[in-house]
């Protein structure tokens, strides 16, 4: 979006809100005290569940705080497995998380036709990979498959949200240790308010459907500082590491089925580090980091900045060129959050443009809200652009040439059905398309 309101702001400090959709440019973390850097897993648990969310505002917001849990170094993924020198000893690898993306449907609510919708998404705090598609004439809708994994360089890993979790995730006794308006009640809902395993959705009747997942997109290896960006090879990371040492990669049937034990939680809580007979401890889970006593400072958080999602586009055979239309409403969202631009330069560079632009638009000195939209990106910064996204000040311009030709000149109808198949695939043509649909909605 182009309209903008408040004040003038630095990337440090940008906290404004603009449009219905409440968009920040910079999520900025405040870990200054040790109440809010100690983060638990009851409270992003308590997160993922938006049974009670009750409109689209709610849910960006809570977007935003589980994006600030994920990626402000709060938790790290880990993964653990036997040692080499020493079998009957665990080790453990942990990654910081860099780029995540939401994915939420509820019905009558949030029905974003992006959002895969497998029966496997209705419980939070699970690990979902993802299932084949299977083709639907409704352009408002996805549908997956319910038996095969998506394979070869179309895989990709979500943490469910959405619905409650499964009475086994919930930790033994939950504490309201964060100041967030979303724990007003942490007590552990009772047998007939959570899912269990093989029973009826009860949080999800017909009519009511409440389904999503966050799907990782990229990572840091905290040992070594490798980068593993894009969904696929995220889950190939996970095969391997989750593997013996010398045996091999892992399918996912193999690694769900046989090393999790059917297992896909995606925490351990404390106090059920021994599991039920009938359970296996999870090898895969999301974990707290810890402060260390010793420093007098607290650590240093990246900004964490938004943009649209990778991947979508208009090209299903039922999508309309009008602003009212599900996947036209949800293709622009800033649902997809990261930080360290400068190291995600393999996948998704022009949605990183577009998170960058919004937010060197933001910082800018020149920041005025009575100034029309297509001024204010006219005259931005390339060269703080560059800085931040780690293009090149040639390709900064370029696809700044290619967003205001759409936003010029561009009619949605070019980008809506067959006239739209891999509109994704091309910056320039999907920088078009932004624009064109950017002017269409803010009209200015």
């Amino acid at each position: 979006m182009i309209s903008y309101s408040g004040k003038r702001k630095t990337l440090e400090d940008a906290e404004g809100e603009e449009d219905v959709f409440t968009r920040k440019r910079v999520l900025h973390c405040d870990h200054s005290s040790t109440k809010a850097s100690e983060a638990n897993e009851s409270d992003l648990l308590t997160l993922l569940d938006l049974t009670s969310a009750s409109s689209e505002t709610d849910i960006h917001e809570r977007f935003e705080e589980i994006a600030e849990y994920l990626l402000s170094r709060r938790f790290q993924l880990v993964i653990r497995r036997h040692g080499l020198l020493e079998p009957d000893c665990e080790e453990e690898i942990c990654y910081e998380l860099l780029e995540i993306e939401f994915y939420l449907w509820k019905s009558g609510c949030h029905e974003d036709p992006f959002t895969h919708g497998s029966e496997e998404q209705r419980i939070s705090g699970q690990w979902y990979f993802h299932r084949a598609p299977r083709k639907s004439n409704d352009s408002s809708r996805s549908q997956t498959s319910t038996t095969g994994y998506r394979g070869g360089t179309r895989k990709g890993l979500d943490l469910t949200l959405g619905g409650p979790a499964v009475e086994s995730l919930k930790p033994p006794a939950a504490t309201n240790s964060t100041s967030s308006r979303y724990f007003t009640n942490l007590d552990a809902p009772s047998a007939t308010d959570v899912l269990k395993p093989g029973s009826s959705p009860m949080a999800n009747p017909p009519g009511h459907e409440l389904r999503g997942g966050i799907l990782l997109r990229s990572m840091r290896r905290v040992d070594d500082g490798k980068i593993i960006s894009g969904p696929s090879l995220l889950v190939d990371e996970i095969l391997k590491q989750s593997a013996q040492h010398g045996s091999g990669t892992l399918t996912i049937s193999e690694l769900v089925g046989c090393k999790w034990g059917g297992n896909r939680s995606a925490f351990i809580f404390c106090g059920q580090e021994v599991p039920a007979p009938e359970q296996r401890l999870p090898v895969m889970f999301l974990r707290p980091v810890k402060s260390n006593a010793k420093d007098a400072d607290p650590p240093i958080t990246p900004p964490i900045y938004s943009s649209p999602r990778i991947g979508l586009e208009l090209s299903h055979p039922g999508t309309l060129p009008v602003s009212s239309h599900p996947r036209v409403r949800y293709l622009d969202r800033r649902y997809r959050y990261f930080v360290h631009p400068n190291l995600l330069t393999k996948n998704g560079r022009v949605q990183t443009f577009l998170g960058i632009l919004d937010a060197v638009i933001s910082e800018s000195s020149s920041f005025d809200p009575g100034i029309p939209g297509r001024a204010r990106i006219q005259t931005v910064s390339k060269e703080r652009i560059s800085q931040l996204t780690g293009l090149t000040a040639a390709c900064a311009t370029n696809y700044l040439t290619y967003y205001l030709d759409g936003y010029d000149r561009g009619t949605l109808e070019n980008f809506v059905g067959t006239a739209g198949k891999g509109a994704s695939a091309s910056p320039a043509t999907y920088l078009r398309m932004m624009g064109t649909l950017v002017k269409m909605i803010n009209g200015s």
